[in-house]
């Protein structure tokens, strides 16, 4: 057995972490744990990959990751842009807020 993560293990827990049921997420990367994928049937292949990356580009940890990546990008525009919406999104969230003040805690 193999310590490697599959593409399909990968996609499923991004799914799940975005807020999608484990039976959808399974129904949805089910093609890629296919031992013999449907010969000759390409379109079908094509679209279930479609459909994965768009369900993994809408889920939010998708999204706080492809942000947190620009955010330590060269681009100094692209980073403060990419923190602006990621406090956003925090703050949307309701995550709590980040405690920069160290002197408050004393």
């Amino acid at each position: 057995m193999s310590n490697e993560i599959k593409p399909a293990q990968d996609y499923r827990a991004t799914l799940i972490a975005g807020g999608m049921s484990k039976d959808n997420a399974d129904n949805l990367v089910a093609y890629l744990d296919d031992k013999k994928p449907v010969e000759n049937d390409i379109e079908k292949l094509l679209v279930s990959d479609l459909k994965i990356q768009m369900a993994e580009a809408l889920s939010p940890s998708w999204i706080i990751r492809e942000l947190r990546k620009i955010a330590t990008g060269s681009d100094k525009r692209a980073a403060v842009s990419a923190l602006r919406m990621l406090y956003d999104l925090n703050i949307r969230l309701r995550y709590p807020e980040p405690d920069f003040c160290v002197k408050d805690r004393q």
